[in-house]
């Protein structure tokens, strides 16, 4: 895949078959994007939100929560703050089931000042986005959640490049996971991602676990600034578009 081009508008739609759609927006609002967000939450996504100890998260969560419901209510042609979410047991929020016509998959994912969505129509999906910063220890994660293969490739870096790999595998690792509707509670060194490479989808094999669904296709989505993001999914034959959240619309 080429360097994604990323267009300043609204997904086309609907969402054909074999169709991913990638929207990002940044996380940083004015007071008036802010209030705007916040009308088309839910009470329980309000709740939610004044529950934050710090500006930065509750206005984080107001904008993704609120840019989520814009872009579902664009693919199901419902008003945003009529969209009824349900969850799994780890928090991996679904369209309520029995309630739409339209089938929509989607997931998101926020660090830094950028927050992710990925949507399609007929799979599973995950995606994750991390902010690549260089001021803690890695050493006693990497030894915990990442596997002998995944150790060897960052600890031959020097220390700038192996936050930088630190970072990628564990997108990765995010993405698989949310795309299987699971927590950290899932032995991560079972998911080896060493092997995935560029802007082109790669095979992961879950090793030694009961999980059905064992093999999982991971790109990468981002070779920008500070920040790197993974996409994972079952089936790779699909067809990628990338659009920014027009603000002000």
């Amino acid at each position: 895949m080429k360097t994604p081009n990323w267009k300043n508008e609204l997904p086309i739609k609907p969402i054909s078959k074999n169709q991913v759609d990638i929207c990002r927006g940044p996380l940083s609002l004015s007071e008036k994007e802010r209030d705007l967000f916040l009308e088309i939450l839910s009470p329980e996504e309000k709740e939610k939100a004044f529950r934050f100890h710090f500006e930065k998260d509750r206005t984080a969560y107001i904008a993704s929560r609120g840019m989520l419901r814009l872009f579902l209510s664009h693919y199901m042609e419902e008003k945003p703050e009529s969209i009824q979410f349900e969850y799994n047991d780890f928090g991996k929020p679904f369209l309520k089931n029995g309630i739409y016509d339209k089938k929509l998959h989607f997931n998101l994912a926020h660090a830094g000042n950028l927050v992710l969505f990925a949507f399609t129509s007929d799979q599973e999906i995950g995606i994750d986005v991390e902010f690549i910063r260089e001021d803690f220890s890695i050493d006693t994660i990497v030894n915990n959640y990442f596997c002998s293969q995944e150790i060897q490739e960052i600890q031959k870096l020097d220390p700038s490049a192996a936050f930088t790999l630190f970072f990628k595998f564990w997108a990765r690792k995010e993405a698989i996971l949310k795309a299987m509707g699971k927590g950290l509670s899932f032995p991560l060194e079972k998911c080896n991602v060493s092997l995935v490479r560029g802007l082109d989808f790669s095979r992961v094999i879950l090793t030694d676990t009961q999980e059905v669904d064992k093999v999982w296709y991971v790109m990468d989505l981002l070779y920008e600034d500070k920040y790197t993001a993974a996409l994972a999914l079952k089936k790779p034959e699909v067809e990628l578009s990338f659009w920014d959240f027009p603000m002000g619309m």
